[in-house]
């Protein structure tokens, strides 16, 4: 199928977004889990990703703070989108369910793509502090999700 193909199985409403990230966006899988038992921190395997159709490397990161996170309350949710830009400077950007309980992939900031995402859930009867509390921890379930291939407006 060609690429056209695609765009018109699309909403004309949509097209823009599925362009865009066409252009921008993980090409790999970034192999986003915890940095060892008992650490507060993430780590990614090198991985690939699209910036204005350029496809740049990133060389696996040992340790990823998810301190930016913050503090996800006892029995609350929170995601933490991770972007990109060209230079391969990785920033968070937090984002809490709405008030179903959906989570919806932001849209990136100018010069960056959204890679990958963390989500804890913290089914504990503490609160979770991003960059202090264990990300395996009793009570919580971290979900590291690779967003190649998924859009900016998905539920994720």
């Amino acid at each position: 199928m060609s690429v056209r193909g695609i765009i018109d199985g699309f909403p004309m409403s949509e097209q823009v977004g599925v362009l865009q990230y066409l252009r921008s966006g993980a090409a790999s899988a970034p192999g986003l889990a915890i940095k060892a038992a008992g650490n507060a921190d993430a780590k990614t395997d090198a991985f690939s990703f699209r910036l204005g159709g350029k496809v740049y490397s990133k060389a696996a990161l040992a340790t990823l703070s998810l301190a930016g996170l913050g503090v996800v309350a006892a029995g609350g949710k929170k995601t933490a989108f991770l972007a990109i830009d060209a230079t391969g400077t990785v920033t968070l950007v937090a984002v809490a369910p709405d008030g179903d309980g959906v989570t919806t992939v932001p849209e990136p900031t100018a010069g960056t793509c959204l890679f990958g995402a963390v989500t804890v859930a913290n089914g504990s009867a503490a609160a979770f502090t991003a960059g202090t509390t264990l990300l395996d921890a009793a009570g919580l379930t971290v979900t590291y999700t690779g967003l190649s291939g998924i859009v900016p407006g998905e539920a994720l």
